[in-house]
């Protein structure tokens, strides 16, 4: 059968199932309206995505069991399974991730497995090692895949056929982002849900902005006005003594909250950049520049500006679990202006009485086009392909049905329903999520370890800006664990 034919078909189902069971109720209480104002209206249906052309021809592969090793759902950090789920339930991202699957495995007569495991690096490299073919993809962290790719143990994607890495369902900024001499050893689709949720995202309290008779934030992001001057300048002259101890400490108002986590979002939000690539797509150290100095000593000051910022490290040992939860509770209790968190943390608002809002991370100066937004490296996920999969023209067309399919049907699940129908407060904020979705970038000297990230939070616990003598310092073993990964063949 001809796939035009079989995608009608497909199509047709998908409108009489979203007609019947598309509304999620899960989370739904008698008078509860802390999720939307009055005067929104949100639809809850997960409605497909006005999907990029497709042309690739089905294939009939003889009910195969296609293997996928993948990180399990985590509550606070992705509380929805991105790979398998057994049975339809009525919620919305269960009932997509659901739909991706079976429209997939009926187009390709092939059945989705899925392996959740605690401890995807090691049992990796174990059966890889082994010569084995246990798995035909892993789904891992950006760092475990660079992990993988130290060992020569997976695939340059760009040897797959059937990718259309320039496609609406695949990640094109990152993936160029993240090539190494014109290779690329890992992949981001929109079959990586994990990864959308693991984005950097700035929360604003709506009753500070109108207590201190601020410009709407939304107004100076849509005229290209959001900069770090501009955070950092509102930021200051809100920090209030609550408690009346004359002392600003971790129960009191602040403009700013965070931890030393944040230096990784505003860096790459304003465009910062460790390391820049020559005409072989060769990475290249590039520590010194004007603007990477300018940014982290603007960043690692404001951390440590006690007028201005509740430094939650600053209260670790003081508080369980303080540089975690501090900077969020601040923001809950309505304590703070602004706090950086990923856009995991949107749902965790949800309940809350108090009104905030979503902003992208500020640019550098207004001369910058675009926001950035950073991606952890820790937590999302990638398209990792181990060196024991022989069968890459299978493979490769099963990724591609995956990632083609999860644009449309779990990516509007997810953003639309999921994001913006259930949790945001207000249009602007959705708007906010449309802009900060559109350019994730990714920054080698993060995804490939080479040591940046550790001095930097180091020098932030120590309000050290003497950037260029540590930077010097450590450079010798940037470079040699960079060359490592240049070195791979």
């Amino acid at each position: 059968m001809k796939f035009q034919v079989i995608l009608l078909v497909i199509i047709v189902m998908a409108i009489l199932c979203s007609c019947s069971s598309a509304i999620d109720t899960d989370n739904m209480s008698d008078g509860d309206t802390s999720s939307t104002p009055e005067d929104v209206s949100v639809d809850t249906t997960a409605e497909e995505s006005e999907a990029p052309i497709f042309n690739l021809e089905t294939s009939d592969y003889d009910e195969y069991e296609f293997r996928i090793l993948c990180k399990p759902k985590v509550d606070f950090y992705f509380p929805y399974a991105e790979v398998y789920i057994e049975e339809q339930n009525g919620e919305t991202m269960n009932d997509a991730v659901y739909t991706r699957n079976l429209n997939v495995e009926e187009l390709l007569n092939v059945k989705i497995i899925a392996v959740e495991g605690s401890d995807i690096l090691n049992t990796a490299k174990n059966f890889i090692m082994a010569g084995d073919d246990e798995y035909d993809l892993v789904m891992c962290t950006i760092v475990d895949a660079t992990s993988l790719l130290l060992s020569n143990l997976l695939l340059d994607i760009n040897t797959i056929p059937h990718f259309e890495l320039d496609s609406e369902y695949w990640r094109s900024s990152m993936i160029e982002d993240i090539s190494i001499n014109n290779k690329n050893y890992y992949g981001i689709s929109d079959l990586n849900l994990q990864s959308f949720n693991t984005v950097g995202a700035m929360y604003f309290s709506k009753t500070m902005v109108e207590n201190y008779n601020l410009e709407s934030p939304y107004e100076i992001v849509k005229n290209g006005k959001f900069t770090l001057d501009y955070f950092i300048e509102t930021s200051k002259g809100v920090s209030k003594d609550l408690n009346g101890d004359n002392v600003l400490s971790w129960e009191d108002q602040y403009g700013f909250s965070g931890n030393n986590f944040v230096w990784q979002p505003l860096f790459s939000g304003a465009s910062g950049q460790f390391i820049s690539k020559d005409s072989e797509d060769t990475p290249l150290l590039d520590l010194y520049s004007e603007k990477n100095i300018d940014i982290l000593s603007r960043v690692i000051t404001l951390l440590n500006d006690p007028e201005i910022t509740l430094f939650s490290e600053q209260y670790n040992t003081v508080i369980k679990d303080g540089r975690a939860m501090l900077p969020q509770v601040a923001l809950k209790e309505g304590r703070t202006l602004y706090w950086i968190e990923l856009t995991y943390g949107i749902p965790g608002l949800r309940e809350t009485e108090f009104d905030f809002g979503l902003l992208p991370m500020p640019k550098y100066d207004e001369k910058q086009e675009e926001h950035h937004t950073y991606i952890h490296q820790n937590h999302g996920t990638v398209l990792s392909f181990p060196v024991t999969m022989t069968e890459t023209e299978r493979t490769g067309k099963i990724i591609e049905f995956l990632s083609y399919e999860s644009y449309k049907t779990v990516r509007p699940a997810f953003f639309d329903v999921t994001l913006k129908g259930k949790t945001t407060r207000d249009l602007e904020s959705n708007e906010m999520l449309d802009i900060l979705y559109k350019n994730i970038r990714i920054d080698l000297a993060l995804s490939l370890n080479i040591g940046v990230d550790g001095d930097i939070r180091n020098m932030c616990n120590k309000n050290d800006t003497n950037l260029t003598s540590q930077f010097s310092s450590k450079e010798n073993a940037y470079n040699q664990n960079l060359q490592k990964i240049v070195d791979i063949k």
